[in-house]
């Protein structure tokens, strides 16, 4: 499973200058767990761009590169580790950290996730801190 940034580096102020001024895409199919997220990231001043499905944000991701996805798994018309496999299959986001967020405790799914290196999941409902260090992690090259 993925790694967390030791206690110690997880301040206030190494959080703030790992998430400033970053770009994150959301994508998730209820509205809530989008407007959670989107709380859990206020203060950081991040750009957030929200999506309640994967083909929208597939077409934004056409064109514009975040610097992390957070990605849902269980959504009806296209699952995420569908989107994820079309996202990896786009050259210049092959190496875009992509951070799943789902109720699913799959084994096989974990196994398939620790493939990429640039890829981490938390489950549902996520703390506050874990969600802000995992993406700081990403976001600094830590394993994951």
């Amino acid at each position: 499973m993925a790694q967390i940034l030791p206690n110690a580096i997880c301040s206030k102020e190494f959080l703030s200058g790992a998430l400033n001024g970053k770009n994150v895409c959301i994508v998730d199919d209820d509205e809530h767990s989008i407007e959670i997220l989107t709380a859990y990231l206020r203060g950081f001043c991040l750009n957030i761009k929200a999506f309640n499905n994967p083909i929208d944000a597939l077409d934004y991701l056409n064109t514009e590169k975040p610097d992390v996805l957070l990605l849902d798994v269980m959504m009806p018309e296209m699952d995420g580790w569908e989107a994820f496999t079309r996202i990896r299959g786009i050259p210049r986001l092959a190496a875009l950290p992509v951070l799943f967020v789902t109720c699913l405790s799959d084994p096989m799914f974990e196994a398939e996730l620790k493939k990429d290196e640039f890829c981490a999941s938390l489950g549902k409902p996520i703390p506050r801190i874990t969600l802000l260090e995992k993406i700081a992690s990403l976001l600094e090259g830590q394993p994951v």
